[in-house]
């Protein structure tokens, strides 16, 4: 079982919403590679539905992390809204059930905002499980 945020910080940095929809398999290793991250977080997981016992794995290992069962699939962007309003965090990571962060990650995305107040959106290059960079705008 995860302590992940070990502890919550009363005033989080990063906000990170999480949707689910059948991701049991998945989602343990997104959320724990959060655990690496020194920025206070916030975490936050929108299930749509799961019937794969999704919300009960994330109440049963990750019990630090704030679960909101939307009872329907919403959608993707729906929910994404569901768990960004659930927030108080001045930024905000979606981060999908499958993806893994790297360690430092985050770090740097966020150092990038501070350091240019005038940027107000940041993406990491996205490798595949091969290691490949992942095309995640325009064409291929």
């Amino acid at each position: 079982m995860s302590t992940f945020p070990p502890d919550p910080s009363p005033t989080p940095l990063v906000a990170v919403v999480v949707v689910s929809w059948n991701s049991r398999d998945d989602l343990p290793a997104a959320l724990r590679s959060l655990e690496t991250i020194t920025l206070p977080l916030e975490v936050v997981v929108v299930d749509n539905a799961s019937e794969d016992g999704t919300p009960e794995a994330v109440r049963g290992d990750f019990p630090n992390v704030r679960l909101i069962e939307a009872g329907a699939n919403l959608g993707f962007a729906t929910a994404c809204n569901l768990g960004w309003r659930a927030t108080s965090s001045p930024l905000v990571l979606f981060l999908n059930p499958d993806a893994v962060l790297n360690r430092g990650a985050l770090e740097a995305l966020h150092a990038v905002l501070e350091r240019r107040p005038e940027v107000g959106i940041v993406g990491p290059l996205t490798r595949n499980p091969d290691g490949t960079a992942q095309v995640s705008f325009g064409r291929d």
